[in-house]
């Protein structure tokens, strides 16, 4: 009867380990989706984005534009707000293509 008990109990140990690896990777894989999904579309500001607004026009000033300024990117995002120079500085409002937006200090 002891050895029967024991050996039940070493069978149930082995379940319950089997049931927590199969648990622990179902979380790990869902946790990797999510952060893909997080990178795939956290990705507002792409390298042509960036370097868009450094090749368009020559305005490079060292003083921030008293007038807000719009700016049509070529991937349908709209910036209208201050500039310092080529660069999105001060108080400004953002819209991208899919109607995400962002509207606060740069």
């Amino acid at each position: 009867m002891q050895v029967m008990l024991q050996s039940n109990v070493l069978s149930i140990i082995k379940i319950q380990a089997f049931v927590r690896r199969l648990l622990s990777r179902k979380a790990i894989r869902e946790c990797v989706e999510m952060r893909d999904m997080y990178r795939m579309h956290a990705r507002y500001f792409s390298r042509d984005e960036i370097f868009e607004t450094l090749t368009a026009e020559p305005f490079m000033s060292k003083t921030r534009s008293s007038e807000p300024r719009e700016h049509r990117y070529k991937n349908g995002g709209v910036y209208v707000g201050t500039w310092l120079g080529n660069f999105r500085d001060g108080v400004g409002r953002m819209e991208w293509s899919d109607s995400a937006s962002y509207e606060g200090e740069w």
